[in-house]
């Protein structure tokens, strides 16, 4: 993960890497976004700050739909190994 971005109730991160295929916009940015104004969205805040906190790597699955921040693919799940 290389940035985080916290706005209008949306957290927004890039990563590094390659493209997922199924991305349309977000092959471009590298984005992920998600919104965290539930608990269980904040599950997801809390864990990738975790893991960049702690430096270790963390692997995304988007969803393949830009949601909630145009270019920026919705996060499906997160898995920390």
């Amino acid at each position: 993960m290389t940035d985080l971005y916290i706005q209008n109730g949306v957290m927004m991160f890039s990563v590094e890497g390659g493209a997922s295929a199924t991305w349309s916009a977000c092959a471009v940015t590298k984005r992920y976004a998600t919104e965290i104004t539930s608990a269980a969205m904040q599950a997801y805040y809390t864990t990738v700050i975790s893991a960049k906190r702690a430096g270790k790597p963390i692997k995304v699955y988007g969803s393949g739909a830009s949601t909630y921040w145009t270019g920026s693919e919705a996060v499906k799940y997160i898995h920390v190994p």
